[in-house]
């Protein structure tokens, strides 16, 4: 009898109704949805103030899907401030839609919890991207949920869980709905890590500046409005400051391979005062930059020049630009060769060293003075050949003059309004060349070193050696024009004083 009562009790239960808010529940699972993954990057007005996100890279918006791949390059990111006592993070955004229509129509935030892997979705209010996360219209009209995710340098892969409960009127009633999306994401950091090694400049030229480097900087030295004036009236437009740089690795030798000139960057980030219009190959080891006068000071100070191979990245240790401003550029009163005859044989070729009356040094091309080397009045050029960059070249036996021109930054106006550089001009030299078989009496320096002499590099870049052998490792480099301290010569070999050998057949001596 007693188990009789305790079914009919049991069976009673079932019929009993149940209480209210259970009977208005309902959870979804198990769809697809809509996902699209942004990396951020945070644009500021100029005061301050907060204004939008930029898109760096998207997978777009992908539809009815469970799992997304994103690949990104971390070193190209741009890290974002992740919160209030954190550090600043490199940030995706995850936007979900699809959710079902009943929550995905509602606008109001606050009628709406979402919860991602069973924490309430909450931003760090001192996190740049905190107004985007949360419960937003993500695309035309449908709601859903945005959540951060941070970008690192491994790869992986990693999943979500998404809950978003809603509580909706319908037919005078309450109802609850539930819905958990569960996502897949496969982040992928494409960036190819190269070895890193040092870069180093060798030498500079600028054209309407002139362009120099002394130990870690840099200078932009510009004339005067008056040589800007002389150029928009010559050219009729306005003359770019370019600079040539030419690079090398750490021990002074050329970048092996082909290497690939990258956009100088300062340390925030910024375009730097010296800038390539466009990336793109070394051209005998040199890039031409566009100066940009007039620069913000986060763009000339700790800026670092990239070159790239396929096996490794150079950079240059971090560098300032300084930029000065009506400079006249050098002036050196006057014009003389360092010899003022020399013989050459057929087939031979010859650096002329032009020196400065002011100060006995080598006056260089570059900058804003531009030397110019050519054929003298009369000349026979079937004798001799000029390069545009004033090397000479004996072509057949005869005598020839060579003559020097120099146009300094400094412009002045005729009494007519015509603009014009001042230019001094040097005593012609003469050149003798015999033919091959005939030894040249001073085509190159002998095996003594002759008394009250001057040595002078004459090759555009001249490589010092620890040993008097091109097997010897480098030491250092020195320019066309730079005065060398030797101390004896033999073999072919030059010993300087300051330590190292350079090759004889590069020097010339005064």
């Amino acid at each position: 009898m007693k188990t009789w009562v305790a079914f009919l009790a049991c069976f009673a239960i079932l019929f009993l109704p149940l209480p209210a808010e259970a009977a208005a529940r309902a959870s979804v699972t198990g769809k697809a949805y809509n996902v699209e993954v942004r990396s951020v990057d945070v644009v500021y007005s100029l005061d301050g103030t907060f204004r939008a996100l930029e898109t760096v890279r998207t997978t777009g918006r992908q539809e009815n899907v469970n799992s997304v791949r994103f690949a990104y390059d971390f070193e190209q990111e741009q890290p974002e401030a992740a919160g209030r006592f954190l550090e600043d993070q490199k940030v995706a955004l995850v936007r979900v839609d699809g959710f079902d229509p009943r929550i995905g129509s509602i606008p109001e935030a606050e009628r709406v919890v979402v919860t991602v892997d069973g924490q309430e979705l909450q931003a760090d209010r001192a996190a740049d991207f905190a107004d985007y996360v949360g419960w937003h219209n993500v695309h035309s009209g449908s709601y859903g949920v945005v959540f951060p995710i941070f970008l690192g340098k491994e790869s992986r892969q990693e999943t979500h869980v998404v809950q978003v409960t809603a509580l909706l009127t319908q037919d005078g009633a309450e109802r609850e709905i539930t819905e958990t999306a569960v996502l897949t994401l496969a982040l992928e950091n494409e960036h190819v890590y190269k070895e890193e090694r040092a870069l180093r400049i060798l030498n500079m030229a600028g054209t309407h500046v002139d362009a120099y480097c002394v130990g870690d900087r840099i200078y932009l030295d510009y004339p005067s409005q008056d040589y800007y004036n002389y150029q928009a009236w010559v050219l009729n437009r306005e003359a770019p400051a370019e600079v040539e740089i030419a690079f090398a690795d750490a021990a002074g030798q050329a970048i092996p391979g082909i290497a690939w000139a990258a956009q100088a960057r300062s340390e925030a980030g910024e375009t730097a005062a010296l800038f390539l219009e466009a990336e793109g190959k070394l051209e005998d080891g040199k890039a031409v930059f566009r100066a940009k006068p007039d620069s913000n000071l986060a763009e000339r100070q700790k800026v670092v020049f990239t070159v790239e191979t396929a096996e490794a990245v150079y950079r240059t240790p971090e560098m300032t630009i300084v930029e000065r401003e009506d400079i006249p550029g050098r002036d050196p009163k006057g014009l003389y060769f360092a010899q003022s005859e020399i013989t050459l044989a057929v087939g031979q070729c010859f650096d002329p060293v032009v020196l400065a009356v002011a100060d006995g040094l080598p006056v260089r091309d570059g900058g804003v003075g531009e030397l110019q080397i050519a054929l003298g009045e009369g000349s026979d050029r079937t004798v001799l050949e000029v390069t545009e960059e004033g090397r000479v070249y004996a072509s057949r036996p005869g005598a020839a003059y060579i003559t020097a021109t120099y146009e300094t930054g400094r412009v002045t106006q005729d009494s007519v309004g015509n603009m014009h550089r001042d230019s001094y001009g040097a005593p012609s030299m003469k050149i003798t060349v015999v033919p091959a078989e005939a030894a040249p009496a001073e085509a190159a320096p002998a095996d003594a070193q002759p008394a009250g002499r001057a040595w002078y590099v004459a090759c555009r870049t001249l490589n010092v050696r620890a040993g008097a052998d091109t097997a010897q490792p480098v030491l250092r480099t020195h320019s066309r024009g730079e005065r060398l301290d030797v101390v004896r010569v033999a073999g072919g070999w030059a010993e300087l004083a300051q330590g190292g050998f350079v090759k004889a057949e590069y020097l010339l001596w005064v």
